[in-house]
């Protein structure tokens, strides 16, 4: 007898055990847990005032912010948290529920705002999701959310922005009157992945409100990510390659000023290489109407590249002017005194001029007189100078030619290019400090 009422009692103990173990992990029948009567389409409290929905949301992780398209991908749980008059008393034990025994359920039905894609419409058998139903009547409902989300982005201080994304959610179908959403006390969201590839994650803000509109009024809880743009990479891929061409265009002003050709090549190809660099990073941007931070460095370097070509021209032109009029001058000279002889021109009928006594005529010295043919009414001497006068007269060439090409070194044009030499790296310089002054303060 007492072996049988112990077998009875293990056998009971045991059961309960895996009773209570199956409540415990939803494994219980559902329809055996709602009230005769239940509706899963009729909100608890359907005469009476509207359901205070709580929320939460847990945030996992960040996809790519993507300007182009103005998006933003968030990896996280949904939570929501109510009370259900109708499942008081119904288990002496917290149930979690899954699958599809959820969908048995009313729960209430969020939506996002701004998502363009998002997991909330999906069914609880194809995605993760959980709800757990207390004694009381308590129902917590997590859920596996992906959205990808609208964000409106200000790109005006671009790549020194900080941009805010928000994720708005409402009920779809229920009112102010019926559903009251706000965010849970104490931590009602959460970021886990604070880094990410081009943006560090700096804070989020919570809020409610109520927003109007045809069909009444409706009960809206939104939060706020604040993100600021990693700078690396744009130092690295443009702010530095921009910053060498711009100081390889004053190499130009260092070139001999008549080697047009190579001076116009550099400018060129300088110039060539910012457009570059200006249509690789906007190609990836949207097609916004105002200039960027971005745009703007861009824009004063390449002003700067060109100046240095205009520069270039306009020095190449002084400098064809001076050497046209000193090839002027030097026609001028030759034509007065020819500088290797002495042409005299005399009359047939005038009186012939005698050769001066005191005049040293040494034997390496050359007479010749030509007559000239035709009518013989002119005749031209020619009298070749002296070996010595001969020498004489080529060192002052000599002297001429080093004269002028030393005066190369004193025009206009040569004053151009060494005030060029230091204004334009000054010009550049402070531009700098100016730029990185101005926007550096909004990455603090």
């Amino acid at each position: 007898m007492v072996k049988k009422l112990v077998h009875w009692y293990l056998t009971a103990v045991v059961s309960i055990s895996i009773f209570c173990t199956q409540r415990i992990h939803g494994e219980v029948d559902i329809d055996a847990l709602l009230p005769t009567g239940y509706r899963k389409g009729q909100r608890p409290n359907a005469e009476g005032p509207a359901v205070e929905v709580r929320v939460g949301i847990y945030v996992n992780s960040f996809g790519n912010i993507e300007e182009a398209q103005m998006e933003y991908k968030m990896y996280g749980y949904f939570r929501q948290y109510w009370n259900d008059n109708r499942l008081v008393g119904r288990s002496n034990q917290t149930i979690v529920l899954n699958g599809d025994d959820i969908s048995k359920v009313w729960k209430p039905d969020p939506f996002c705002y701004n998502a363009r894609d998002s997991t909330l419409s999906k069914g609880d058998h194809d995605i993760n999701s959980m709800m757990s139903i207390d004694p009381n009547g308590d129902i917590i409902y997590s859920r596996m959310t992906i959205i990808v989300a609208e964000c409106n982005m200000e790109l005006h201080d671009f790549p020194m922005d900080t941009q805010k994304c928000s994720l708005k959610f409402s009920s779809y179908t229920y009112n102010e009157n019926l559903i009251k959403l706000s965010w849970v006390k104490g931590t009602p969201a959460t970021v886990a992945a604070k880094s990410l590839a081009q943006f560090y994650f700096k804070k989020l803000e919570t809020r409610k409100y109520v927003e109007q509109y045809e069909l009444g009024n409706y009960s809206v809880v939104e939060v706020e990510f604040y993100f600021s743009r990693r700078l690396g990479y744009f130092l690295i891929q443009v702010y530095a390659p921009d910053i060498f061409i711009v100081m390889l265009s004053w190499i130009v002003f260092w070139m001999d000023r008549n080697d047009m050709g190579n001076r116009m090549a550099l400018g060129i190809t300088t110039i060539l290489t910012i457009m570059f660099l200006m249509g690789s990073i906007n190609a990836a941007m949207p097609r916004v109407s105002y200039p960027k931070a971005l745009d703007w460095y861009l824009m004063i370097s390449f002003a700067l590249v060109f100046l240095a070509l205009i520069e270039c021209t306009f020095v190449f032109v002084l400098l064809k002017k001076k050497q046209k009029k000193k090839k002027q001058k030097t026609e001028i000279k030759s034509k007065k005194c020819p500088p290797l002889e002495r042409v005299l021109w005399v009359n047939e009928n005038s009186c012939p001029r005698k050769r001066d006594s005191k005049t040293n005529w040494s034997e390496e010295t050359r007479d010749l007189i030509e007559t000239s043919p035709g009518n013989g009414k002119q005749k031209s001497i020619i009298a070749h100078l002296s070996l010595q006068e001969l020498n004489n007269k080529t060192d002052t060439h000599k002297q001429m030619t080093e004269t002028h090409e030393h005066d190369d070194d004193k025009g206009i044009d040569c004053t151009v290019d060494n005030l060029a030499k230091g204004l334009f790296p000054l010009i550049f310089l402070g531009f700098n400090i100016l730029y990185w002054s101005l926007y550096l303060k909004l990455l603090e």
